[in-house]
């Protein structure tokens, strides 16, 4: 039973390091973030392997170590895709920050530090609420954000396309309407314009 625990808990850092890399775009938006939850990833993989096989104290130090390195990786990831102007990130580094604060405050409660009450009793799995709410504003920002792209990108087409209009009009009006007749030589033509301008 601790070892389907191990895994699951392993299993979900991989998933969330996974959905963060290509929610927040950071192939695009930081080369270095991409490459550190990539090979986190990689290691979550390995720990989860390990927890398997390793004793009960050693796989379940594993697991707390890749938990504890992945967490702030993803938060300090999506803050630098938004500092680098990825609207998204804004929504993801609230919610990540929501979900923090409530198993903070489950945390010190189980320790002691903080009374017990309905509130705190609950926090992780109400922080956890909230913030899949706040992931689906992130969502929605997304899609609005690809949309606003291809927008541009379609209205930079239709450009382009004006101006291969106008350089084919150009150049048929280069091109002679009739062939010169010259006696005693024949002259044949024959043009093949390209896919869009000769």
């Amino acid at each position: 039973e601790l070892r389907v625990s191990f895994a699951s808990g392993n299993l979900s850092i991989i998933l969330a390091l996974l959905f963060s890399h290509y929610f927040l775009n950071l192939r695009r938006f930081s080369r270095l973030a991409s490459s550190a939850l990539l090979i986190l990833t990689g290691v979550s993989v390995l720990a989860l392997v390990a927890s398997q096989i390793l004793p009960y104290n050693q796989a379940n130090t594993l697991s707390r170590t890749v938990g504890s390195v992945a967490v702030p990786a993803i938060f300090l990831s999506a803050v630098i895709a938004w500092k680098r102007g990825y609207g998204p990130a804004r929504y993801f580094v609230l919610a990540w920050f929501l979900f923090l604060a409530g198993s903070l405050l489950f945390l010190l409660t189980g320790l002691g530090l903080v009374p017990r009450g309905v509130i705190s009793r609950y926090s992780m799995q109400a922080g956890a609420a909230i913030e899949l709410v706040v992931l689906s504003l992130a969502l929605g920002d997304r899609i609005a954000t690809l949309k606003w792209e291809r927008d541009i990108a379609t209205a930079k087409a239709v450009h382009i396309d004006k101006e291969l209009e106008v350089a084919r009009r150009i150049q048929n009006s280069i091109l002679p309407s009739t062939v010169p007749v010259i006696p005693s030589l024949t002259i044949a033509t024959r043009y093949i314009p390209a896919a869009t301008i000769g």
